[in-house]
């Protein structure tokens, strides 16, 4: 708060306003604060509708993958049941950069993965480039593996183009913020902040992942616990034909778990393994937790005879 209030006030970042993150989040708060006071509530204000977005986000993916109402409204209410708050840190959890980046990243994947109605093209994949740029540049740059979410433009006809127009993206968004440094003197401030003293921050009271590399994987939270019950539950439902075969729930589950990895990466790249940079994980595993509920109602309808157009259900099974 108090870097939010000295910006809006004229100073000037990474030299009368030190931080060693992007300028993103404080820029955020000072928005919230122009909006709802110089006060906690804003940045709760702020926090809450960082989570309602991206639950409201996810949903809407989900439905664009082909899941149904029921699953994208359960991923949905996942995300927003356990964001931030006691689950990954308590007050530590409010309002960090990891809330902020899910926005970016969902706002990406809505562009990047096509439905027939809206194939992928190059554009699309300009703009989705532009949103993980900001992500990574502009809110944490500890999140540079979710970059790689630009290889899903690398599939089918064109596929060449549309990784490069992705590329371009995120250049213009890393031209845009380096260049604005640059212009203004402030380019080897902004290079030590981020660059040098995050490299160094990394060994300070580090701790090697292979010391507990399960820990890690499957962070401290006991209430996290729950996800991977039901992330469990919906590889065996679809291993087991709970889950009746379908391309579109093959590629939610696959993508989803690559999201996943790819969040643990953004953890380990830090070296802290603190609780709240865990929440980066919370989207990819409400996404998984959208499963369970498909399975659980396809078994309902091929074991419940008396339920409405029962003949047909039972046809269809």
């Amino acid at each position: 708060m108090a870097e939010a209030e000295l910006l809006r006030h004229g100073a000037r970042f990474y030299s009368e306003v030190w931080e060693h993150k992007p300028v993103g989040t404080p820029l955020l708060y000072a928005l919230a604060q122009v909006l709802c006071g110089r006060n906690y509530a804003s940045i709760q204000l702020l926090n809450s509708a960082a989570a309602l977005l991206s639950a409201v986000m996810l949903s809407a993916l989900a439905l664009r993958r082909g899941l149904s109402h029921a699953a994208a409204c359960f991923a949905g209410l996942c995300y927003l049941a356990f964001h931030s708050g006691p689950v990954f840190g308590g007050f530590w959890a409010v309002a960090q950069a990891e809330v902020f980046l899910d926005p970016w990243l969902l706002g990406a994947l809505l562009m990047l993965l096509p439905t027939a109605a809206e194939p992928a093209n190059a554009g699309r994949c300009f703009f989705a480039g532009i949103s993980l740029g900001v992500a990574v540049i502009a809110i944490k740059t500890s999140a540079l593996p979710l970059v790689l979410v630009g290889l899903l433009a690398a599939r089918g006809p064109g596929s060449v183009r549309r990784t490069l127009a992705f590329g371009l993206g995120v250049a213009l968004v890393a031209t845009l913020v380096g260049g604005y440094f640059a212009a203004t003197g402030r380019a080897s401030e902004f290079f030590a902040a981020t660059v040098h003293f995050n490299l160094d921050h990394r060994e300070l009271g580090a701790q090697p992942f292979f010391a507990a590399p399960f820990a890690h994987l499957f962070p401290g939270p006991r209430v996290l616990a729950l996800f991977y019950v039901l992330g469990l539950f919906a590889f065996v439902s679809r291993a087991t034909g709970k889950l009746r075969a379908s391309a579109a729930l093959d590629r939610w589950l696959a993508q989803s778990s690559v999201l996943w990895l790819l969040a643990i990466c953004e953890v380990i790249l830090q070296r802290k393994f603190w609780a709240y940079h865990y929440q980066v994980t919370l989207l990819p595993l409400s996404a998984i937790a959208a499963l369970p509920p498909v399975a659980f109602c396809t078994t309902i309808r091929c074991t419940c005879p008396v339920l409405p157009s029962a003949s047909a259900t039972k046809n269809s099974c």
